[in-house]
C-alpha cells in the first residue's frame, strides 16, 4: 500500500483523497454542464455565467462549500439547480476515501488475499477512472436522452492505453493453492488458460484486432444509415455520407466539391494509429498484447451486444429502441473491464433499471427511460461485488458452457426478444384497431 510506504498517517489519507475526490467531482459536474449534444448548462462556477446570475465571488470555485455560496443565484437558475451537482461532488468525495480502502484491504479479492504491490493503486485509478467517465455520461443522458461520443470515445481510447501499458489493471479471478488463495488478471480467454488460445499470437489474433478497430470507427464515424432505399441504395448512402463526394448545387452541371467532414478525418487518422499501435502491440506480445486483445475483445463484444438489441428492437417495434450513445458506452465499458465483465453488466442492468426507474418517478414524476444509467449502475455493482459475481458464480456457471455454446445462447436469446418485441407491436396493432372501428362513445 502506498499509504504505508510514504509513511503518511491515516487521516492525511483521508483528508487528501477527499479533497481529491471533490476536486475530480468538480470535474465532472463542469463536464456534465460542458459535453452536451444540445443546451449547455450554465451551473458550474468554472462554466460560463448564467446570463442574469450574479457576478462570480472566489469562494463558488470551493468544490461542495461553493455550492451554498451559489444558491444566491436560485432566483435566476433554479431553486433547487445547486442540490444535484453538490450530491454528485460530495458522493465522489466520499467515494474516493472508501473505494481506496476497500480496494487496497482486498475488495475485487473478497478480502481473500491482500493485492499484490501497487495493484490496489492501479485499480483505484483505473476503475475510478471508469466510474467518473460513466457519471458524467448518466447525468447527461438523463438530460438529454443522449451520451455524447467525446465521453466515451476517449474513455475507450483510455482504456485501450492502460491496457497496453499496465496490463495488471484487469480485473482478478482467484486462483486456489497448496499455499492459500492467490490472484491473476482476467483475461478474454478466462474462465480458461491463456495458453489454451494459441490463435491470438499468430496472423489471427492481429487480424482480429484490427478488425475491431476498423469496424469501431467505422461505426462511430458520422453517417447515414439506412435500408428505406433498399440494400444496396443504403450501402451506396452510408459510403457517400462519411467520404462526402462532389455533390451538384446552383447552375445545373456545376458542381461544387465537399470535402470530408473534419470529424471523419479525425476519426480516419485516429483508427489508423490505432491499427498501428494493435501491431506494434502484437509484435511485443507477452501479457501487453493479452491485455490488450482482451480490451478489443472487450470493445467489440459489449457493444456488439447492445448494437445488436439495438438493431434487432428497433426493427421489431418499428421505431429507435436505443440511442447509439448506448452501444458506445458499453464498448467503453467492455474495453475496461472486459467481454465478461460487458455480458455480466448487461445482465444486471435491469435490475439496475429497477432501482433508477422508481427513485426517478418519486423524485420527477418522469416516465423518461434513458438506458445508458442502467449500464452505468451496473458496472459499478459489477466492480463492487466483482469477487462474488464472478469467482463464486459465473465463473464455473454459464462461462464453462464454452465460446461457441455461449454465443448460441445470446444469439437465441436476441432472437427471442425479437419475436417477443414483434408479438407486442403485433397486439398494440390490434388493440389500436380495435379501438378505431369502435369510435368515441
Amino acid at each position: 500500500m502506498v499509504v504505508a510506504t510514504l509513511g503518511l498517517s491515516m487521516i492525511n489519507v483521508v483528508i487528501f483523497l477527499f479533497v481529491f475526490g471533490a476536486a475530480v467531482g468538480s470535474i465532472a459536474n463542469w463536464a456534465i454542464c460542458q459535453l452536451r449534444y444540445y443546451e449547455v448548462l450554465s451551473i458550474s462556477p468554472w462554466s460560463k455565467p448564467h446570463p442574469n446570475a450574479s457576478a462570480r465571488r472566489k469562494f463558488d470555485y470551493l468544490p461542495i462549500v461553493g455550492w451554498f455560496s451559489l444558491r444566491r443565484d436560485a432566483k435566476a437558475i433554479g431553486y433547487s439547480f445547486w442540490i444535484r451537482p453538490l450530491l454528485i461532488e460530495l458522493a465522489l468525495a466520499s467515494g474516493a476515501v472508501w473505494f481506496y480502502f476497500w480496494q487496497a484491504r482486498g475488495g475485487l479479492l473478497g478480502q481473500l488475499c491482500l493485492p499484490g504491490a501497487f495493484d490496489a493503486e492501479v485499480w483505484y485509478a483505473t476503475h475510478g477512472l471508469l466510474i467518473v467517465l460513466l457519471t458524467v455520461a448518466t447525468f447527461i443522458d438523463f438530460d438529454e436522452q443522449t451520451i455524447p461520443d467525446w465521453i466515451t470515445i476517449p474513455g475507450t481510447l483510455a482504456a485501450l492505453i492502460v491496457a497496453a501499458a499496465l496490463p495488471g489493471y484487469r480485473l482478478p479471478e482467484l486462483l486456489p493453492t497448496l499455499a492459500g488463495v492467490t490472484y491473476r488478471p482476467l483475461t478474454f480467454c478466462s474462465p480458461y488458460d491463456i495458453a489454451d488460445c494459441e490463435w491470438r499470437l499468430d496472423w489471427r489474433g492481429i487480424a482480429a484486432g484490427c478488425g475491431t478497430v476498423v469496424v469501431w470507427m467505422v461505426a462511430v464515424m458520422p453517417k447515414i444509415a439506412t435500408t428505406r432505399f433498399g440494400i444496396w441504395r443504403g450501402i451506396w448512402l452510408l459510403w457517400a455520407s462519411m467520404v462526402r463526394p462532389n455533390r451538384r448545387r446552383g447552375v445545373p452541371g456545376q458542381n461544387v466539391k465537399r470535402g470530408p467532414f473534419a470529424t471523419t478525418w479525425l476519426l480516419f487518422l485516429l483508427g489508423a494509429a490505432l491499427c498501428a499501435g494493435t501491431a506494434w502491440v502484437w509484435m511485443l506480445g507477452g501479457v501487453q498484447w493479452d491485455s490488450f486483445l482482451g480490451a478489443l475483445m472487450g470493445l467489440a463484444f459489449g457493444g456488439g451486444l447492445v448494437w445488436g438489441v439495438r438493431l434487432i428492437g428497433s426493427a421489431a417495434m418499428g421505431q429507435e429502441a436505443m440511442g447509439f450513445g448506448d452501444v458506445t458506452l458499453m464498448a467503453m465499458i467492455g474495453a475496461f473491464l472486459g467481454w465478461q465483465a460487458a455480458l455480466l453488466v448487461f445482465a444486471l442492468a435491469p435490475f439496475a433499471a429497477l432501482f433508477i426507474a422508481i427513485a426517478q418517478f418519486v423524485l420527477s414524476r418522469s416516465r423518461v427511460i434513458a438506458f445508458g444509467p442502467y449500464l452505468s449502475l451496473a458496472a459499478l455493482l459489477l466492480i463492487i461485488f466483482w469477487s462474488a459475481i464472478w469467482n463464486e458464480n459465473a465463473k464455473n456457471g454459464v462461462f464453462q458452457l464454452g465460446g461457441p455454446i455461449l454465443l448460441a445462447v445470446i444469439a437465441g436469446a436476441l432472437v427471442a426478444m425479437g419475436l417477443m418485441l414483434l408479438g407486442l407491436r403485433w397486439l398494440k396493432g390490434l388493440r389500436s384497431n380495435d379501438e378505431e372501428e369502435e369510435g368515441p362513445a
